[in-house]
């Protein structure tokens, strides 16, 4: 039965009448071009909700639409703890080919979707953030992703309140809609770079803690404890959700906790990696102090975590002491400088190796916000500067062990001329005795000769014994000296 040419306009005009409803007052993002992504910078509508007020049946609304910015671009950099911010496109698909679609919001915070159709009706709503347990989220890859059904000649508008109750400032990035496998050749090349430098991180620190182990060098044992934290802490921020935290959103706070001691171990490997505590031992002293003090603070806020999760963020005291360590590592090679310059300069090219990619990065950012090549560049700077901290440590080693072989030479030489002194005092005394000798046995000599003397004396007294045997036959002389001559004679 064929259909009635009037139902065909009446369903026309009603459709063409719903989408214009809802239109009306929006900027549609049209897909009618096959692309892998699209960005919805310009058509999407803004607001900052500084009150907290508004609901999501104000902001779908048609007729609020006017009340918001079209498009992001210029507006602010950064989304701002304590207010609510909200995000309004309207997205219709004139593709046949294309069904299955992602969509990336702006903000990485907590948010939550709702979809609705043509006539207003709600189709859909989920919450995303990285607080949000993997088995919960919308899409398995990313914590802020959602995956959006949008057939041929389909029209929905997608509403997003964005929230913070932390501290953190969040940059904003593009709103992207894309098809899944772009998504997934992203987020793999994004997990193959990642993988590889956390895996750079890690292989740096087992060696560093195992030359520690060795050598017994404090210097190795506090850079490894920096670059494991530096890892943990970047892990945490620019790290695609790996499968370490999928179901523990709690653990991610705990994570975001290492943060508070990548200075303190940083101030510390420079301390011992410049020998603050031979070169400056008051300054070694008063930096213990702090130290302790730094270690109590960092065990509070541990302790504290469970029933204060934001009591990092909120805490006033973290940034201070933060840009005091800092401020003491610029001592510490001030110091130094003179002692050990080319330590001195190793750690110079690590301040610059980290400095001038961040500020490099904060440059692109007002002009690109490439968040991720952003990121890229920063970690790019990390490596160099470990690698650069690693020859310093390779080049202390090896004056440390010129040094020893040098102390080695000078106590050989030392020593070499001490058994000199020694032979030559005992050639002298043995000459001094020798001489001594000499002269005992001379005098012995002497003496021997005028006993003898006196022996032959005594006994010339006596008579021969074949003068007495002739005129008395039976007599005998007893004459028996105890050495030479007689006493009683």
């Amino acid at each position: 039965m064929p259909i009635p040419v009037k139902f065909v306009i009446l369903v026309a005009l009603t459709y063409f009448f719903n989408f214009q409803v809802i239109t009306a007052q929006d900027k549609v993002f049209v897909l009618d071009t096959a692309l892998y992504g699209y960005k919805l910078n310009a058509h999407t509508y803004f607001l900052k909700d500084s009150a907290n007020a508004l609901t999501f049946e104000q902001v779908s609304s048609p007729t609020f639409t006017p009340k918001m910015q079209q498009g992001i671009k210029g507006y602010q950099t950064n989304h701002k703890p304590k207010i609510t911010y909200w995000y309004k496109v309207t997205i219709t698909n004139q593709l046949r080919t294309q069904t299955q679609f992602v969509y990336e919001p702006c903000f990485v915070g907590r948010q939550e979707f709702r979809i609705y159709d043509t006539k207003g009706k709600l189709l859909k709503t989920q919450q995303t953030g990285k607080d949000i347990p993997y088995s919960q989220r919308a899409w398995y890859i990313s914590p802020d992703v959602i995956p959006l059904s949008l057939a041929y000649q389909d029209t929905i508008m997608v509403v997003t309140r964005a929230y913070e109750d932390k501290r953190e400032v969040y940059p904003i990035k593009d709103i992207w809609l894309g098809t899944p496998s772009a998504y997934y050749d992203a987020y793999i090349t994004k997990m193959l770079w990642q993988i590889m430098f956390q895996g750079a991180l890690l292989l740096m620190f087992l060696y560093n803690i195992l030359f520690y182990w060795i050598v017994r060098d404090r210097a190795y044992l506090y850079y490894g404890l920096y670059i494991l934290f530096s890892s943990l802490a970047f892990f945490h921020g620019n790290s695609p959700d790996l499968f370490i935290t999928r179901d523990m959103p709690r653990l991610t706070g705990y994570v975001e906790l290492s943060s508070v001691f990548i200075t303190l171990f940083y101030a510390q490997f420079v301390r011992y990696f410049l020998n603050i505590p031979t070169i400056a031992p008051k300054l070694h002293q008063y930096f213990t102090y702090w130290v302790y003090g730094r270690l109590l603070v960092n065990v509070l806020l541990l302790l504290n975590y469970e029933q204060n999760p934001n009591i990092l963020a909120n805490n006033s005291l973290v940034a201070p002491m933060i840009m005091i360590e800092l401020v003491i590592g610029f001592v510490f090679i001030a110091v130094a400088r003179k002692k050990t310059p080319v330590l001195a300069l190793y750690m110079i090219g690590g301040y610059l190796a980290i400095a001038l990619p961040i500020a490099a990065a904060l440059i692109a950012q007002s002009h690109t916000d490439n968040m991720e090549a952003n990121a890229f560049v920063i970690q790019i700077g990390i490596l160099v500067e470990l690698i650069l901290f690693s020859l310093g440590l390779g080049y202390r080693s090896k004056e440390l062990e010129r040094e020893r072989f040098e102390a080695l030479q000078e106590n050989q030489r030392i020593i070499e001329e001490q058994n000199a002194l020694l032979e030559q005092k005992v050639e002298e005394r043995t000459q001094e005795l020798n001489q001594q000798k000499e002269a005992i046995e001379e005098q012995n000599k002497n003496i021997t000769d005028n006993i003898n003397y006196a022996r032959r004396i005594q006994e010339s007294f006596l008579p021969k014994q074949s003068t007495i045997a002739k005129h008395l036959p039976e007599a005998f002389i007893f004459f028996q000296p105890k050495d030479i001559v007689s006493g009683d004679f």
